[in-house]
């Protein structure tokens, strides 16, 4: 059960399953971007929900888990991290971050090694599970570094979780020369707080530009 919103349009409440919620928003970027202009990496490539219900239909795919399944997806079977420094990332405009943690050190990586030239779009789709991970061990350093903040500092992110990964994203959007154009949320009402992010980011001669609407 969850809420899902666009920055650029009413908030509405959505009813359906988490994974109903990722699906859609996944859709909303492959709209976005034009199917067949949408040239995918999962980082987070699983046994196949996202690519059998939206990346399937993208122009190419490519996944990533440390862990093999027998399917006709192409996928490396490594550390996502070890792969998206060794791979040329511009061959992608579709980054799926579908993180039961975490994402934020995968998202620095990208943000750090997929710059954008003005005019260029690149969708991003992110699973923060952040919040259980503040219940247990405090705040992500990469999280940390990408809001300006010091890691230790667990109250203040968990008072504003939501502004401080708006302020993430932007700063994403910003290393990689953009800023963001569409923006979609979906939240988990479950005890873990799992937020679903999906945004577009646009490449700008201001590479200084953070948008956080």
């Amino acid at each position: 059960m969850g809420s899902f919103s666009s920055i650029t349009g009413a908030k509405k409440h959505n009813a359906a399953s988490a994974l109903s919620a990722k699906v859609e928003l996944r859709r909303n970027i492959l709209d976005a971007i034009g199917a067949e202009r949408a040239h995918v990496f999962d980082a987070y490539s699983g046994p196949g929900a996202m690519h059998a219900a939206v990346w399937s239909k993208a122009a190419t795919y490519v996944g990533c888990d440390e862990e093999w399944f027998r399917d006709e997806r192409r996928v490396f079977v490594a550390d996502n991290q070890l792969v998206l420094r060794t791979l040329d990332l511009k061959a992608f405009n579709v980054f799926d971050l579908d993180a039961y943690g975490s994402p934020w050190e995968v998202a620095t990586i990208v943000a750090a090694r997929r710059g954008l030239t003005p005019g260029e779009r690149v969708g991003i789709a992110l699973t923060d599970g952040t919040d259980l991970r503040l219940k247990m061990s405090g705040v992500p350093h990469a999280f940390a570094r990408l809001v300006g903040m010091p890691a230790r500092s667990t109250k203040l992110v968990n008072r504003s979780h939501d502004l401080m990964a708006s302020k993430a994203l932007g700063e994403m959007a910003r290393r990689m020369g953009g800023r963001i154009v569409r923006r979609w949320v979906a939240s988990s009402t479950i005890k873990a707080g799992m937020q679903y992010h999906a945004m577009i980011v646009e490449g700008c001669p201001d590479t200084q530009a953070i948008s956080g609407s």
